[in-house]
């Protein structure tokens, strides 16, 4: 079974600056996230996408709406049930989440839950086309 993958779009707290947000999500939270038995055991991959809202302004001569987060976080695990196990365990709950409500608004914050299917990485075309 492939692994599978949250994607946490996130909107940042509105009391921080985009410049505050983006240290503290990117120095200060994986101090406290990694270290979470849990996250060392059951998630595979963690990384933070940061949306440049400048150079994102750019993009508006697609004509297409631009997304109004500030964040994405991407983990991967190997079901469902163990990102449940992570998510509502102890040290989530007693550590993980006060630090998040440092930085993010959770009711402006949305999560996504699948698999990735890859078609071309490095350069290389995986799918017949």
């Amino acid at each position: 079974m492939a692994p599978v993958r949250i994607y946490a779009l996130i909107t940042k707290s509105g009391e921080l600056s985009d410049e505050e947000f983006h240290r503290y999500w990117s120095q200060e939270h994986p101090k406290v996230w990694l270290n979470i038995e849990a996250v060392k055991l059951h998630i595979t991959f963690y990384s933070q996408f940061h949306v440049d809202k400048q150079a994102q302004t750019g993009l508006s001569p697609l004509g297409v709406p631009l997304g109004q987060f500030d964040g994405v976080a991407i983990m991967e695990a190997d079901s469902l049930e163990t990102f449940l196990e992570v998510y509502q365990g102890k040290d989530f709950l007693k550590v993980v989440l006060p630090d998040e409500q440092k930085f993010i608004d959770h009711d402006k914050s949305f999560v996504m839950f699948g698999h990735q299917e890859d078609k071309k990485v490095g350069g290389e075309v995986l799918v017949n086309i």
